[in-house]
């Protein structure tokens, strides 16, 4: 809240920028000060395409109407308590909130690409026991602008390194949908071609399986990708490591056949006992219906075979427990078969972009692997 007076302002409390997607800020522009929407459009590429947060700088805006932004918006940053580099450079980022609340983000060297992972709340209310966050127990959700603040900061420190990152995964501390509203605006922003400009097979949301907000991710067309933590096959294992279970059960998933991404790295590479034939089944049943849902995007036959081709080594995948590998042998089957088919080479990279997507929390597999056996103890 702020008083207007022309040159000068009665400042209550700046706005900060980054709360806000390019459609919510034309709105406020609109109705604060009657500016047009393009004016967002302008502010948008200064700040996010070019890095500028000095409105002497804008030099296409014209001076009044900067003056107006400069008493305004502003643009604070996250304030980094520690950062502490791994041997293969891989890095954490500890950060202190407004409130003393802390946060952490991670960025995760790869070999073809790198990621990094963001929070969405502080602390979390879900009490998974494989989880070091969830018995911090809950104390809020974050804000839009602390969700962009991580990506901003860990984007110009990757930068110091000579490095930079493709993927994005909400996969850090919290529930991403028991944040959802400020969860979809930060994705917004990141997706916005005047913003981060982050492709939305690039961003996946992992949820513990908040199933109406689920729902709604579909419905609403979120431009990102979804990863939901199973961690089990069966739901009385599932009732034991992750509580949700109880509320939103293993067999509600049956109802959405169209979902993005399982967390099937996990059902892989989980210890004995946590994976079961018939559970592994459902499983492959699921994702053998979403690969139908996805092919029937397609005209071309040639394009509709080689999908089907490459989910065609799910089962045994599944069973030697080399499902990454399978997958990407049977990549290079279909790419070999249908080369020079145009279609099927769009579908082939949306195979790949979804290969990617499942393998982007390897990093943090063989952590969560081991906390499972030690809650299973």
């Amino acid at each position: 809240m702020f008083l207007y007076t022309c040159r000068h302002f009665y400042i209550i409390n700046m706005e900060n920028f980054f709360n806000y997607t390019r459609l919510d800020l034309a709105k406020f522009l609109k109705e604060s000060f009657e500016l047009p929407k393009f004016r967002a459009d302008q502010l948008y590429k200064w700040v996010y395409a070019r890095g500028i947060t000095d409105f002497s700088l804008m030099t296409d805006i014209k001076k009044e109407t900067r003056e107006i932004f400069a008493c305004t918006f502003s643009f604070p940053d996250l304030t980094l308590e520690t950062r502490l580099i791994s041997n293969d450079g891989s890095r954490k980022y500890l950060f202190k909130l407004k409130d003393d609340s802390l946060i952490e983000s991670v960025f995760i060297k790869q070999e073809k690409r790198n990621t990094i992972c963001v929070s969405s709340q502080v602390g979390c209310a879900m009490g998974c026991a494989f989880c070091q966050t969830g018995k911090l127990g809950f104390k809020r959700n974050l804000e839009v602008s602390e969700i962009i603040g991580q990506v901003r900061y860990l984007l110009n420190d990757a930068g110091t390194f000579d490095e930079e990152f493709t993927n994005i995964v909400f996969m850090g501390m919290g529930e991403p949908f028991l944040n959802y509203d400020n969860v979809v605006k930060a994705i917004k922003i990141l997706n916005d071609e005047y913003g981060f400009a982050f492709s939305q097979r690039k961003i996946t949301v992992s949820t513990c399986g908040i199933i109406p907000r689920i729902k709604e991710f579909f419905e609403t067309e979120v431009p990102a990708s979804l990863a939901v933590s199973l961690n089990s096959t069966t739901s009385e294992q599932r009732d034991v490591l992750m509580p949700i279970n109880k509320k939103y059960p293993l067999a509600d998933y049956e109802l959405m056949p169209n979902m993005a991404i399982v967390d099937c790295d996990m059902m892989m590479n989980a210890p004995k006992g946590l994976t079961s034939a018939s559970g592994i089944d459902a499983l492959v049943h699921a994702l053998e219906a979403y690969v139908s849902v996805m092919a029937s995007e397609f005209t071309n036959g040639l394009a509709l075979e080689a999908i089907r081709l490459v989910f065609k080594y799910l089962p045994q995948a599944y069973n030697e427990g080399t499902t990454n590998n399978g997958l990407t042998d049977a990549v290079d089957v279909a790419r070999h078969i249908a080369v020079d088919e145009e279609v099927i080479a769009e579908a082939l990279v949306e195979i790949d972009a979804r290969i990617d997507n499942i393998g982007g929390a390897r990093a943090d597999l063989d952590a969560r692997i081991t906390a499972i056996e030690e809650a299973l103890k």
